[in-house]
């Protein structure tokens, strides 16, 4: 098993304007009424009035007028405590990032598409292009090889990005019915969690909340978290390197910010 922890991360470019298609910037002094979604772009968070106001406090600071709506359409797949999706229409999802650090790995979820390219450029050189087909049809016959329905692939991960400091990495998501959306980008260095055995258990307890919004989102309280019994303190034979502590390091982290515990050979995460 293997974790990401996330590093931050800011779109170099986007194909997606902000404000998107139907979205609006808020506006000082300008009436709205309860249920009206506005943006703001210094945060990148749409706001929805919960009471009718014309004023000059900004919704991100005028708690008792707006609530956080979420991130906009083209920062929704740099939120990853949401699911909202970033949504192309008509045409394909392309952002560049430039991580500023080393990085090896690299998880998307949430997709919709016919394909997504994969592709890391430092300067004019370009060191790595992975095109990973998003359709798929399980065949066991004949008739389904040819006449079955695809279902598209919604989530997927590599471990084999080069790992260099000035990369600049470029995601591009082919639509399929006429839309390319993308929930969620992944990027850092993967830990190596071990091997996974029958039953396992969690030896610590978490005290974060996760809850639904009336947007149906996830929303996340984060809390403190408390060992219960440190079973990875004695690892074997590497234990000498601080083996068995990482992992139960990087196990806890990954569960407080609800990150992504992935399968070596998987490609569809749990």
């Amino acid at each position: 098993m293997k974790a990401i922890p996330p590093v931050a991360i800011t779109p170099y470019s986007s194909s997606i304007a902000e404000p998107a298609g139907g979205e609006s910037v808020w506006v000082s002094g300008h009436a709205y009424v309860a249920g009206d979604i506005a943006i703001l772009t210094a945060t990148h968070r749409r706001y929805e009035c919960t009471v009718a106001i014309t004023g000059a406090i900004s919704p991100d600071v005028d708690a008792a007028h707006w609530r956080d709506a979420g991130p906009t359409n083209k920062w929704a797949m740099f939120d990853i405590k949401n699911k909202m999706q970033t949504v192309a229409t008509g045409t394909a999802l392309v952002v560049e990032i430039a991580p500023g650090r080393r990085i090896n790995s690299i998880c998307l979820r949430g997709l919709n598409g016919a394909s997504v390219r994969i592709e890391m450029h430092v300067g004019a050189a370009s060191i790595y292009d992975r095109t990973i087909n998003l359709l798929l049809r399980r065949t066991l016959t004949w008739s389904q090889y040819m006449y079955g329905a695809f279902r598209v692939l919604t989530a997927l991960v590599r471990f084999d990005l080069p790992m260099s400091t000035g990369a600049v990495i470029k995601i591009t998501v082919q639509p399929t019915a006429g839309d390319a959306r993308c929930a969620a980008v992944v990027l850092g260095m993967s830990e190596d969690l071990g091997t996974i055995i029958d039953e396992p258990v969690s030896d610590r307890l978490g005290f974060s909340k996760f809850d639904r919004d009336e947007f149906a989102q996830s929303v996340q309280a984060r809390r403190v978290r408390a060992d219960r019994v440190v079973v990875l303190r004695h690892a074997g034979p590497l234990d000498e390197f601080g083996i068995g502590e990482l992992i139960a390091i990087e196990l806890a982290e990954a569960q407080s910010v609800r990150d992504w515990l992935i399968n070596d050979g998987a490609q569809v995460l749990g």
